[in-house]
């Protein structure tokens, strides 16, 4: 097995392993540094407030500085042929893996344990938008994660989606029935809050249609 890995390891090009190890140490140093002030912090309410700014800071350093740091190894990447850059991604996802999915919903997008990406616990991470983690360094990573485009933009069409079903239900308020379908629900973010709300109060002509192609999907929304 080790080597089958250095015959394979030969065939990435040097440039690319400069970057791959240039990006590890750049969020190996940050790892580091974070876990130091850490580790002097006191426990206490105080503290609490603190970590919650820093994490706030730090991630927003994380999205402003590592997209060059990732540039610069897609920029080397770019030049070579197809099977080269795979596998030179390969090679990057290996040897930072350790670090850049230590934040639980890294983590969870990237084993994808239900077997698919975007599962619904996937999801419920990206709508809670919650500071979670064992360490300091994973919660500051998971913040950093869940505030970048892609999770923003789930949270922004769930509120879009609420908007517009509450939209619907008030033009509709007149009608003997009113049926709704969704579909590909997962955990049903959008019905929660309307129930939770207690818009439905107004309603007793209501019939909403759960559609999903995971069971645990349907049974988290169902409880």
């Amino acid at each position: 097995e080790h080597t089958k890995y250095v015959e394979e390891i030969v065939q990435i090009p040097a440039e690319v392993k400069v970057q791959t190890y240039q990006v590890k140490d750049w969020m190996e140093r940050l790892e580091e540094r974070i876990t130091q002030i850490e580790g002097n912090s006191n426990p206490g309410e105080q503290n609490s407030a603190f970590e919650e700014a820093f994490i706030s800071v730090v991630s927003s350093y994380i999205g402003a500085s590592f997209p060059m740091v990732y540039n610069n190894f897609q920029t080397v990447i770019d030049q070579f042929d197809e099977e080269t850059r795979i596998k030179s991604i390969e090679f990057l996802r290996e040897k930072i893996s350790g670090i850049a999915y230590k934040s639980p919903f890294a983590q969870r997008v990237y084993k994808k344990p239900l077997g698919y990406a975007g599962d619904f616990e996937s999801m419920n991470l990206i709508y809670k938008n919650e500071i979670v983690g064992k360490t300091l360094f994973e919660k500051v990573l998971h913040h950093y994660y869940l505030h970048e485009p892609s999770p923003k933009a789930v949270r922004n069409r769930s509120e879009y989606i609420t908007a517009r079903i509450t939209e619907t239900l008030l033009e509709r308020k007149g009608q003997k029935e009113i049926n709704i379908l969704s579909v590909a629900c997962g955990p049903s973010n959008e019905w929660q809050g309307l129930v939770k709300s207690g818009q439905f109060n107004e309603y007793d002509n209501v019939n909403v249609y759960l559609l999903d192609q995971d069971v645990r999907a349907l049974q988290f929304s169902q409880e």
